[in-house]
């Protein structure tokens, strides 16, 4: 008689289930970490760093992973030797990682694709940043100016409702809140990154975990929800920027599939749909029928449902305008900071870094700091991080992720460029996102061709396709 392994009671609920197909009947959980295969299921409910990062990278190899969201990764192998396994090696990773083949290249197979870097080495940059900052910049004082930054962010958040409120009541003239609320919502949704890479709950909340709250900031701006960001931004992309695993390349790739003249009206009204309706489908089936037995994530409810609410309430005091234009700024403005932030544009993505030091090409930290733009807005660093959604000390924030605001970035790169400029890496100045990085992406995202068509095609072909980009949007929550 054969048995089916049981998953239902597993912390990884479904997901495990899913790993377990694309590895071909395989009936454990496991992580590769320096070629080694563990089984971390006994670790998850202890992890110093919260539970929430297993279930997305089952069936991984999560070296990068391990080697750069802790200060000395090296210290923690005797953990690591616990847990190890001989039954499955490093060829049995999920070769498409268990995502949607659109967000990878044609081809992609994590077992030779999924770029290798030596942690540890003698020479590794990484390792001497770290020991930069740690003489720099101690911890105590990094604890001091994070709770700085969160108690900012907790004033922002005031502020935004209080704006709001000030827009539903008319106690303020409509454009004035209209400005006030797209510098929130960037705002929030910059923090919301930095809290997306914090230390989660040890284990699932079955109602509400508040210690994810923080984190679903990330959905302020429109573009996106911290749902799928735990995944995408911190385990993929940051980890392997650059590479084909990097699926942040991949954003607006269905845009540019859609007719010039068309973009950006498609782009707005697919996003609307997404904020109203799309994102919520998508939580739920992520949360309910993906992450079974992870609880309800109220966390993620409450955020959509304020967010509607506020639509809903300048709706009813007539004042649906003023909401929409807030949108329309908020989301082109954010869409333009994420895009402005690397070399994703279609001519650039596969860029060498002939730039680097030859010693250095292959050096995880190196490539982080070459493939990464801070962002000039104002130019005051203290400001702009929040202007900037966190992206004027953009390259501080991939070398060091697992520091836990934009104000410890700031005091931390000093160290990161006297350690980058040691090993014959040049610091360049931010870019400026209105002189410099706009141009690029108008000519790169708005006014170039359409990808994926070898012919010309029809007006009315042109209109189903953006019609077809939008609906996606408004049922599937997906981009």
């Amino acid at each position: 008689m054969n048995e089916e392994p049981e998953t239902t009671r597993h912390p990884l609920g479904t997901e495990l289930a899913a790993a377990q197909r694309d590895r071909a009947g395989l009936r454990r959980p496991f992580w590769i970490v320096n070629g080694e295969a563990y089984d971390l299921t006994e670790w998850i409910g202890l992890h110093p760093g919260g539970g929430a990062w297993f279930a997305e990278s089952v069936g991984r190899d999560i070296t990068a992973l391990f080697n750069t969201y802790h200060r000395d990764p090296q210290s923690l192998r005797r953990i690591l030797a616990r847990y190890r396994i001989d039954d499955v090696g490093a060829g049995h990773v999920i070769p498409n990682l268990g995502l949607p083949p659109f967000l990878l290249p044609a081809g992609f197979n994590a077992v030779t694709d999924l770029p290798k870097f030596d942690f540890g080495k003698p020479n590794d940059l990484r390792a001497e940043i770290v020991r930069q900052v740690e003489s720099r910049a101690p911890r105590d004082r990094l604890r001091r100016y994070d709770r700085i930054f969160d108690a900012i962010s907790g004033l922002a958040f005031a502020g935004h409702i209080a704006v709001m409120c000030a827009l539903v009541l008319g106690a303020l003239p409509a454009w004035i809140c209209v400005l006030l609320l797209v510098l929130s919502r960037t705002s929030l949704a910059g923090a919301g990154p930095i809290y997306l890479h914090r230390r989660k709950p040890r284990r699932a909340a079955k109602i509400l975990s508040v210690g994810m709250l923080p984190s679903a900031l990330f959905d302020f701006n429109y573009v996106g929800t911290y749902l799928v960001g735990v995944d995408g931004h911190v385990i993929l992309h940051h980890p392997y920027l650059g590479s084909g695993a990097d699926i942040k390349g991949a954003f607006l790739g269905g845009l540019r599939r859609v007719h010039p003249a068309l973009r950006i009206p498609a782009y707005t009204v697919q996003k609307l749909g997404m904020a109203l309706f799309g994102i919520a489908r998508l939580g739920f089936m992520i949360i309910f029928l993906r992450s079974r037995g992870a609880g309800v994530r109220a966390e993620f409810w409450l955020v959509r449902g304020f967010l509607v609410a506020e639509f809903v309430a300048c709706v009813a005091t007539g004042h649906p305008i003023a909401w929409l234009v807030q949108f329309v700024l908020t989301l082109w403005f954010n869409t333009l900071l994420i895009t402005a932030s690397h070399d994703f544009e279609p001519d650039e993505r596969d860029a060498p870094v002939d730039g680097l030091p030859e010693a250095l090409r292959e050096d995880w930290a190196a490539r982080q700091i070459y493939l990464s733009y801070d962002l000039r807005i104002l130019g005051n660093k203290w400001v702009d991080v929040f202007l900037s959604a966190g992206l004027n000390t953009h390259r501080v924030h991939h070398t060091l992720p697992f520091q836990r605001s934009g104000f410890a970035n700031i005091v931390s790169e000093p160290a990161v460029r006297s350690a980058c400029e040691a090993a014959g890496i040049s610091w360049d100045r931010p870019r400026n996102l209105f002189t410099e990085r706009l141009p690029v992406f108008v000519r790169s995202y708005l006014w170039a061709p359409a990808i994926g068509t070898g012919t010309a095609r029809r007006p009315l072909t042109e209109l189903i396709r953006a019609c077809r980009y939008v609906s996606d949007g408004w049922r599937t929550g997906e981009d």
